[in-house]
């Protein structure tokens, strides 16, 4: 994951790291993250199959999964970078992570994804890097044929692999 540090325009644009720019060159979505004070921004494709994931197993009378709607999916834009490498986002995703025209960002390579975020926020983040291990030891595989079927339990909580 790498991190970039750059300015919000007066525009609401900022610049994509020349080094992914090509990658990111193509249809965009930008939407709130799953982390508070974040943004994400997908490639079409990888947004689309994460909201078919997640409209084609939604209980629509679980509270939770309407909140999710309202947060993650309703205000989704489309974009796609300008001749420049500068990406727009709209001044009402902007203000859902309390970031304004002329804020510096963080922009983290996560991958399939770009999150965003203040620099305040970056900085005030409390991250335990001594659950690194942990962490890893957790959320890591040696190849994706070991996970055998992955069930989650919604009311636990839990991943649960199936044989």
């Amino acid at each position: 994951m790498a991190r970039d540090v750059k300015k919000i325009d007066n525009k609401g644009r900022f610049y994509i790291p020349a080094r992914i720019k090509d990658e990111f060159s193509g249809d965009l979505v930008v939407t709130n993250s799953f982390d508070r004070g974040y943004l994400c921004v997908y490639k079409r494709e990888d947004y689309e199959k994460l909201e078919e994931d997640f409209l084609g197993n939604t209980n629509y009378f679980s509270r939770d999964a309407r909140i999710f709607q309202k947060l993650i999916i309703a205000p989704k834009i489309d974009t796609i970078l300008d001749s420049q490498s500068r990406l727009t986002i709209s001044d009402e995703l902007w203000e859902n992570i309390d970031a304004q025209r002329g804020d510096d960002i963080c922009v983290f390579d996560v991958g399939s994804r770009l999150e965003i975020c203040t620099v305040e926020t970056y900085k005030n983040e409390d991250l335990d890097y001594g659950a690194i291990e942990r962490l890893s030891e957790k959320y890591t595989v040696s190849s994706p044929s070991s996970f055998g079927k992955v069930t989650v339990d919604t009311t636990a909580s839990e991943v649960k692999l199936q044989d």
